[in-house]
């Protein structure tokens, strides 16, 4: 019924990113989130999916969200989800800035309405 094939390889990646970056509608990792998995709006070659720190207990820490992302894969896998990173950081000091964040959020909050304070409260 199952099958397991040996790992190919694969990373625990913590990562912190900058407060600043998202504007003051981002008030949480778990927004920040949102916008990893949105910056790109509708376009299917964009998009990180990262954890928030909060199902961590690492939410915020003074100026820095924390995320953690799971990789597993070959080494062009992990260029592909750097240069989404990348991406998304030249977008957010573009100014379309507030566009992208407002757009990420109401679709992630559409999503799954109660999502922050699921993740918060850690009802899940």
């Amino acid at each position: 019924m199952f099958r397991i094939d040996q790992p190919q390889g694969g990373w625990y990646v913590p990562l912190r990113i900058r407060r600043s970056l998202f504007g003051d509608a981002v008030r949480s990792s778990v927004d920040a989130h949102a916008v990893f998995l949105y910056y790109g709006e509708d376009d299917p070659k964009s998009g990180v999916a990262l954890l928030p720190g909060e199902l961590f207990g690492q939410g915020c820490e003074d100026d820095w969200f924390r995320l953690r992302a799971n990789l597993a894969g070959d080494g062009c896998r992990l260029g592909e989800t750097v240069n989404r990173l990348r991406d998304m950081a030249t977008a957010l000091r573009g100014d379309r800035r507030q566009e992208i964040v407002d757009y990420a959020l109401t679709r992630s909050r559409r999503v799954v309405p109660h999502l922050e304070a699921a993740v918060i409260n850690r009802r899940y």
